[in-house]
C-alpha cells in the first residue's frame, strides 16, 4: 500500500476531476424516442413503483432489463444518472489497470493507461453520456469482462480465492452485459476462447485442478442461471418464459420465416418488400387480418428509409410488424400475441411445403438479414470505414442541447435520472380579457412589427388568451387595440379594463443554464481534441503488435501471455466491427459511435499494451 500511495492519490484526483466536469452536463431527454430512451425511463419507473415491467404491450420484451434496473437503483439511491455512469466507468478502468499491473514493466505505464482510459471521450460524448439509454453501460461492462477473464488467466497459479473473486465479478458483469443489449453475443468468442485456453493450459502444461476449472467456467454458469431466472420472473408476471423476444420466440420465428421467403425483386437493405408482403397476405389469413395496420406502419417507417423507395429497411421492419399487431389489439396478453405469430409462421411454412413459395437461406439470428450477393465486398469496405471512423475519435464530446417533447415528459426524465435537462425555449402568454366594449388584442414582434397573434374580444364576454413563441418576452409587444401594454404584464387590472395576462418565459433561465454547461462542455471538448491523435497511436500500436508477435515466436515463454491478451482484444474489436458492419449493409445505418461505443476503450487498450509490452521487456536468464 505504501508503495502505491502516489498512484492511488493520482487516480483519485483524475477520477474526481472527471466527475466534476461531467456532473454539470445536462441530459438530453429524448421523450419522443418511444422505443428507446423513453422506454428505458418508463421501465425504470415501473420497477420503482413495484410493477416490474408494467402493463404488457409490444415493447415489454423488446429490450433487456439491465439498463432500466440500473436506472431504477440509481434513482432509489438518489444518485444522478450521469454521475453513476461515470463512477461505474471509472471503477471499470481502475479494475482493468489493476489486473494488468503485473505485466507492465515500468511504473509510469499504469499512470498513462489509467489516464487515457479515464478521459476516454466516448464516456462524455452526447450520444452516450447525455442520452438516457443503455449504450452508456457498454464500455464499462466490456472493460470489466475483459479484465476478469484476463485476470483469471494471469493469476491462474494464485489461490482459488483470488480466482473466485475475478470469476464472480466477470460472471455477474457478463450477465449484466448480456441483458443490456440484444446483440451482446459479440463478446461470446472472447469468453469461449479464453475458457478453452485456460482449460488447455491446465490439461497440457499444469496439473489438472477441477476446482480451478469450475471457477473459470463459473461466469458461463452464472449467465445461464441468471438468464433462466429472468425467464422465470417473466413467466410469473406475463406467462412468457422468454428473456427478450428477438431470439428463440414465436415472434423471432415469424421474422425468420418471412425472411426465408424469396423476393421477386432484390431491393437494397430490404428483405420483406411490399410485393412479398402482398403475396404473404394471400397465403396467410392470420397475417392478412392485420393488413390495414401493417400497411399503415410500413408507410410510417418507410419515411426513415435510406432510399426513398417507400419500402421498409430490415432494421425497421420488425418494428412495423409488432406495432401493427399491437394496433390490431393482439398485445392485450402475451398468449394472444404469441398465438398470432405461431399461426403466421405455420401458415407460411405450410405454403412453402406445398411449393407455393420459393425460399432462400437465412442467418442464425432473426435480428440478422439474409446474406445477399455482393455482401462480402460491401462488408469488407464497411469494416474499413468503421476502422477509420472509430480510430479518428471524431465528434466525441458533449453538447448543450435542448430536450424534445412536452415539459411534463422532460420532467419525468429528470425525476427518474436525478439530472437536469434543458427544456425547449419558449415564452408562454396566457390569461383573459373582459370588458363591456369590444376590443382587439395583438401580439407583435417588437423589431419587425410582425403580427404573431390576434384575437377579437366581444363585449361582456370572457376572452381567453393562449399563445406560445420561441421569442423572448423582451422581443414582443402586446397591444390592446392600438395601445401597447406598458405596465407589468405578469398581472394587469384596473377600473377601465378587467384582464390578467401572464408571461411565463424560460428562455432567460435556459440561456443561463446553457452558459454554465458550456463552461464544462468546452473543457471536455479540449480534452477530446487530444484524442484526435489516436490514429498516430494506432499505427505505432499495430507495428508494436507485429514486433510482439515476432518476439513471441522466438520466445514463447516470455511473450505468449502478453501476445494472447492483445490478440484477444484486437480480435474482439474486429468481431464487433463485423457485427455492426453487417447490420449497416443489410439492415439500417449503423456506423455511429453509439453502436460502436465498446470499440473505443478496446482501441486504447490494444494500442497502449502493444507498445508497453515491447518496452524494456524482462530478460530471461539462460542456464
Amino acid at each position: 500500500m505504501k508503495k502505491n500511495w502516489k498512484y492511488i492519490l493520482y487516480v483519485a484526483i483524475i477520477v474526481i476531476l472527471k466527475q466534476v466536469l461531467v456532473s454539470h452536463i445536462p441530459i438530453n431527454a429524448l421523450t419522443l424516442a418511444g422505443c428507446d430512451d423513453q422506454l428505458m425511463v418508463k421501465l425504470a419507473a415501473s420497477m420503482l413503483q413495484g410493477d416490474y415491467l408494467g402493463t404488457f404491450n409490444s415493447l415489454t420484451f423488446v429490450k433487456g432489463i439491465s439498463f432500466p434496473l440500473f436506472l431504477a437503483v440509481n434513482t432509489a439511491l438518489g444518485i444522478s444518472y450521469t454521475s453513476a455512469i461515470n463512477i461505474f466507468y471509472s471503477l471499470a478502468c481502475i479494475f482493468f489497470v489493476y489486473t494488468l499491473d503485473k505485466l507492465m514493466n515500468k511504473p509510469w505505464m499504469k499512470y498513462v493507461l489509467i489516464t487515457m482510459l479515464i478521459f476516454n471521450p466516448i464516456m462524455y460524448s452526447s450520444e452516450i453520456l447525455q442520452r438516457v439509454y443503455r449504450n452508456s453501460l457498454i464500455p464499462s461492462q466490456a472493460l470489466i469482462i475483459f479484465a476478469s477473464y484476463i485476470g483469471m488467466y494471469i493469476n491462474r497459479k494464485e489461490s482459488n480465492k483470488k480466482l473466485l473473486i475475478y470469476s464472480l465479478i466477470g460472471g455477474l458483469t457478463l450477465l449484466f452485459f448480456w441483458n443490456t443489449r440484444e446483440d451482446s453475443i459479440w463478446i461470446l468468442p472472447f469468453v469461449i476462447v479464453w475458457t478453452i485456453i485456460y482449460i488447455i493450459n491446465l490439461f497440457v502444461i499444469e496439473k489438472i485442478n477441477i476446482k480451478k476449472i469450475i471457477i473459470f467456467i463459473l461466469p458461463i454458469i452464472i449467465l445461464i442461471i441468471g438468464n433462466t431466472s429472468i425467464k422465470l420472473i417473466n413467466y410469473k408476471y406475463y406467462h412468457a418464459y422468454i428473456r427478450i423476444d428477438e431470439n428463440n420466440t414465436s415472434f423471432a420465428n415469424t421474422i425468420k420465416t418471412m425472411y426465408k421467403v424469396k423476393v421477386n425483386e432484390e431491393i437494397e437493405y430490404v428483405t420483406n418488400t411490399r410485393e412479398k408482403i402482398n403475396r404473404l397476405y394471400e397465403i396467410s389469413p392470420t397475417l392478412k387480418s392485420i393488413e390495414k395496420e401493417l400497411n399503415n406502419r410500413m408507410d410510417e417507417y418507410s419515411i426513415i428509409d435510406r432510399v426513398n423507395d417507400k419500402e421498409v429497411e430490415d432494421g425497421w421492419f420488425w418494428w412495423t410488424l409488432r406495432l401493427a399487431a399491437e394496433d390490431a389489439g393482439l398485445y392485450d396478453s402475451f398468449e394472444h400475441a404469441d398465438t398470432f405469430y405461431k399461426n403466421v409462421t405455420n401458415e407460411i411454412e405450410t405454403a412453402i411445403k406445398e411449393g407455393k413459395l420459393e425460399t432462400t437461406s437465412t442467418m442464425p439470428s432473426a435480428l440478422m438479414s439474409p446474406w445477399k450477393k455482393g455482401y462480402t465486398s460491401k462488408l469488407l469496405k464497411t469494416i474499413g470505414e468503421e476502422i477509420i471512423f472509430t480510430n479518428s475519435f471524431k465528434n466525441l464530446y458533449p453538447k448543450v442541447v435542448e430536450s424534445e417533447g412536452l415539459d411534463k415528459n422532460i420532467s419525468y426524465f429528470e425525476t427518474v435520472t436525478n439530472n437536469k435537462a434543458i427544456y425547449p425555449s419558449y415564452t408562454y402568454i396566457s390569461g383573459y380579457y373582459y370588458d363591456n366594449n369590444k376590443a382587439d388584442i395583438y401580439i407583435r414582434n417588437k423589431y419587425s412589427n410582425e403580427e404573431l397573434f390576434h384575437i377579437v374580444c366581444n363585449k361582456n364576454e370572457v376572452c381567453n388568451i393562449s399563445f406560445k413563441t420561441t421569442l423572448s418576452k423582451n422581443d414582443i409587444n402586446i397591444y390592446l387595440n392600438d395601445n401597447i401594454l406598458k405596465e407589468e404584464l405578469d398581472y394587469n387590472s384596473n377600473v377601465e379594463y378587467n384582464y390578467n395576462i401572464y408571461i411565463d418565459s424560460n428562455i432567460e433561465g435556459n440561456e443561463t443554464l446553457k452558459k454554465v454547461s458550456n463552461v464544462y462542455v468546452k473543457k471536455l471538448q479540449v480534452i477530446s481534441y487530444i484524442y484526435r491523435l489516436v490514429p498516430i497511436l494506432s499505427i505505432i500500436g499495430f507495428i508494436s503488435y507485429i514486433v510482439l508477435f515476432i518476439r513471441m515466436i522466438k520466445n514463447k515463454k516470455e511473450y505468449i501471455d502478453k501476445w494472447l491478451i492483445v490478440t484477444s482484444i484486437i480480435l474482439s474489436y474486429i468481431v464487433l466491427l463485423i457485427g455492426v458492419g453487417y447490420n449497416h449493409i443489410s439492415s439500417c445505418e449503423s456506423i455511429t459511435y453509439m453502436y460502436l461505443c465498446a470499440t473505443y476503450p478496446l482501441i486504447l487498450i490494444f494500442d497502449m499494451l502493444s507498445i508497453f509490452f515491447n518496452i524494456n521487456p524482462k530478460k530471461t536468464t539462460k542456464k
